[in-house]
């Protein structure tokens, strides 16, 4: 019975996964990377600083907590493939490529970061409620900008 369980679950879990297309625009200059992590809803308390959900990249099938891709003045274009749900996306622009959103010395990022609903929080980062949105089997295209 458990192995019936468990095969209905990976097989649940393949077949009601969807593709998300993410633009990351008002990108100022080439320099750097843009780093996008995505959140699921179970994971919402580790929104938007902690480690990510584990997403297919569709390009490359991999399994990875995040993805990164060169960064293109105005507006670069992300594609993954993850199970329906309620998702967040967090992004940046690495311009240093140190993989990390620099802050200053009281804690203010030095480089453009934005949210998915283009949320934005008073002193911190948005709760995951103001940048959540529905990823549905027909898939979903969310826009945001960094700033």
């Amino acid at each position: 019975m458990k192995k019936v369980i468990a095969l209905t679950a990976l097989l649940t879990s393949s077949v009601f996964a969807a593709d998300l297309l993410i633009e990351v625009g008002n990108i100022a200059d080439s320099k750097g990377n843009i780093r996008v992590a995505i959140f699921s809803e179970a994971d919402k308390a580790r929104f938007p600083s902690g480690k990510p959900t584990m997403i297919i990249n569709a390009k490359t099938a991999e399994k990875t907590p995040g993805i990164s891709v060169a960064a293109k003045e105005g507006s670069v274009y992300i594609k993954a493939s993850v199970p329906v749900g309620i998702y967040a996306v967090s992004a940046f622009h690495d311009k240093n490529k140190n993989e990390e959103l620099d802050k200053s010395f009281f804690g203010v990022p030095t480089e453009p970061y934005g949210f998915s609903n283009d949320a934005r929080g008073t002193f911190s980062a948005p709760p995951f409620s103001e940048a959540q949105f529905e990823l549905k089997e027909s898939g979903a295209d969310i826009s945001l900008d960094v700033m």
